[in-house]
């Protein structure tokens, strides 16, 4: 500390000199940012109180909350340059010095990019000083930094510069509120945030989401504990705690003893190298209060009411309460899904089954026990999901992304299979959205089952991959909070060689009036329906309901090419069908000679199509002329047709 305080008499002293070297003017090398210092990595004295005001004042708007209250302070100016690109932590933390306000600008004396009044408390450092952390600079570019005082304070200081070591592994935060641990470079890469002082587990990310909605939008952030209840039969139980957070601009009731709240339904999946399907679903956990956390950072707003959840505000439910199946005074236990309108959020109250209890798997997260069994699903990933569906979300629009997923993996077996988290929760989107992450040839489409949001949200995934007899065909679909429901799956031509045909779907419990019958197959005229009875013939009907998932597959001797899924809706509405546009089978390949891969293009990866199939081939893609051999005579069938298919 003595080495310091002589550098600031040396500092000051020079100071004094300059006024006389410079003629008396009352210019003082550092004043102005004309004038700046230049700073080094460590520590830098400087003087504030014998400086003046610099034009024009900073503007607070890039660190709103921090205190910077600049109010005309006398300022002192330092430059640095980066000599290589990485993460710098500027601080004017000194236990002897006063309370400072910083600002960082990066090229020139004009381009603000930072500011702090206060940083976090540090018993090292003065009770209020300043603080711009972990801030991106480039090699070679000019750093310029203005410091002042909190209400126009001035003194002595210490500006310390520290530049972070390049293979420094600590916390990364995604736009989507999502964690890595990750150099400063690939976090860079990622376009992510990047601590030196945290890893993933000691923080909480604030997303890209927060405040972005419009009326009151409850998302779900984060899945965060998983509760096994044991086995009955060849079932296991499970619940799963759901933390949520109200991103919109309005707070929203959370009113236990009315319909007035959310509920909430928990959801599991498996996942292969063929497809994605659901293995387990929940009756619904009626909420009742919500708490005022920030788990997320997005700034909790306290509405000063335990039955509103105010903007920016999160609310966290245990998998205890999420699987409550009674709940308490009438109020909060597990209620059928069959009562709830998932599109306009409405639900009856007090609900059926109200109160009643039962076995081990009784209205929870129920999934075969042997679906879990890694002997029997050998490299299968797993995902659970949890669903929130309120009034008022629901009626502004905003429904769609109450929704999260993530992934999990079973570990020991103790009276069912024991899960364990083995990823990060991907907040708003469902678990079909994990299919496409793990394999990028898949296609989604999100698309709504009436002319706007209020109609319900459902999504197809489609993937195809090549046989040896032909293509094999996969679909998925996602019914996020339609309350029209799919009846039926169509496509207007699958071809005359049709096998492996395969239908899924999770199967209602615990007393829901749902049918569990499969969809039936129908193939006519070369085309496909796969349906379930009609809303005239059942109410009741294995429809495709809200947050429930369907798969259908098979083998076609046609190759792929775009086209269109016809989805029936269950229920009479004013529009029966919806075409989403999607890989069918066509036949594209027969009309476009050359496009083994079907994409409209007859090119290089042709050429290559054929080479790894080249020899005596029986109906492969590449037997250009049908002769049952692909050769140079297929080749030059390619080469001839050339281009964009026409």
């Amino acid at each position: 500390m003595e080495h310091q305080r002589y550098l600031v008499i040396v500092f000051f002293v020079l100071f004094v000199l300059a006024q006389f070297v410079q003629g008396g003017d009352g210019t003082i090398p550092g004043d102005e940012c004309s004038t700046a210092l230049e700073a080094v990595e460590g520590p830098n004295p400087f003087d504030s109180t014998y400086m003046t005001p610099s034009d024009p004042q900073p503007d607070d708007s890039t660190c709103v909350d921090t205190y910077l209250d600049w109010d005309n302070s006398n300022d002192a100016w330092l430059y640095w340059v980066a000599p290589d690109d990485g993460a710098v932590t500027f601080s004017t933390c000194d236990s002897d010095s006063y309370d400072t306000s910083m600002v960082l600008y990066e090229g020139s004396c004009e381009n603000q990019v930072a500011c702090n009044g206060d940083g976090d408390e540090d018993v090292a450092c003065q009770e209020w000083y300043s603080k711009i952390i972990d801030y991106p600079v480039t090699a070679g570019e000019t750093y310029y930094i203005r410091l002042g005082g909190w209400e126009g304070a001035t003194g002595i200081g210490t500006l310390t510069i520290t530049r972070i070591a390049g293979d420094l592994i600590r916390a990364c935060c995604m736009e989507d509120g999502s964690c890595m641990d990750l150099t400063f470079d690939q976090c860079q890469n990622s376009s992510g945030s990047w601590s030196s002082t945290d890893v993933c587990g000691d923080i909480y990310c604030p997303a890209s989401y927060c405040n972005s909605g419009i009326g009151p939008d409850i998302m779900v952030g984060d899945l965060q504990e998983i509760l096994k209840y044991g086995i009955v039969g060849d079932i296991t139980s499970y619940s799963v705690a759901t933390n949520v957070v109200n991103i919109g601009d309005e707070e929203m009731p959370w009113v236990a003893a009315t319909n007035q709240h959310p509920v909430i339904a928990q959801h599991m999946y498996r996942m292969n190298d063929k497809r994605i399907e659901q293995i387990g679903i929940s009756w619904v956990k009626h909420g009742f209060g919500s708490l005022t956390l920030d788990l997320f950072n997005c700034g909790c707003v306290d509405p000063g009411n335990f039955e509103m959840i105010g903007v920016g505000c999160s609310d966290p439910y245990t998998a205890g309460l999420n699987g409550d199946q009674v709940g308490f005074g009438g109020i909060a236990g597990l209620g059928p899904r069959s009562e709830v309108d998932a599109a306009l959020g409405i639900f009856s109250f007090p609900y059926g089954s109200q109160g009643q209890s039962g076995d081990l798997i009784y209205k929870r997260l129920q999934v075969k026990t042997n679906d879990l069994d890694p002997i029997f699903n050998q490299n299968a990933q797993y995902f659970v999901e949890g669903q929130y569906v309120t009034p008022h979300d629901a009626q502004a629009g905003n429904g769609a992304n109450s929704v999260a997923h993530r992934p999990v993996q079973p570990t020991t077996f103790n009276n069912g299979w024991n899960l364990q988290f083995a990823g990060d929760t991907v907040p708003g989107l469902p678990a079909i959205y994990a299919w496409q992450a793990a394999y990028p040839d898949v296609e989604l489409t999100q698309f709504h089952t009436g002319p706007s949001p209020y109609y319900g949200t459902m999504v197809l995934a489609t993937r195809v991959t090549e046989t040896e007899t032909g293509w094999h065909y996969e679909y998925a679909l996602h019914n996020i909070n339609s309350d029209l429901c799919a009846g039926s799956f169509g496509l207007e031509q699958i071809g005359d060689d049709v096998t492996n045909q395969y239908f899924h779907k999770a199967l209602s419990h615990s007393g829901e009036p749902y049918s569990n019958d499969p969809w039936t197959f129908n193939l006519k005229s070369g085309g496909l329906l796969v349906h379930t009875e009609t809303y005239e013939e059942n109410e009741n009907a294995n429809a495709l309901r809200w947050g429930t998932m369907l798969n259908v597959a098979f083998d076609s001797d046609l190759p792929p090419g775009s086209g269109q899924v016809v989805v029936g809706l269950f229920k009479p509405d004013l529009q029966n069908t919806i075409f989403v546009e999607a890989r069918v089978p066509t036949d594209v390949g027969i009309e476009c000679i050359g496009d083994i891969n079907a994409d409209g293009f007859v090119n290089v990866t042709d050429l290559l199509a054929a080479i790894d199939q080249w020899g005596p081939c029986k109906k492969c893609s590449a037997d250009i002329n049908g002769d049952a051999v692909v050769d140079v005579t297929d080749l030059l069938e390619i080469i001839g047709a050339w281009g964009p298919c026409l």
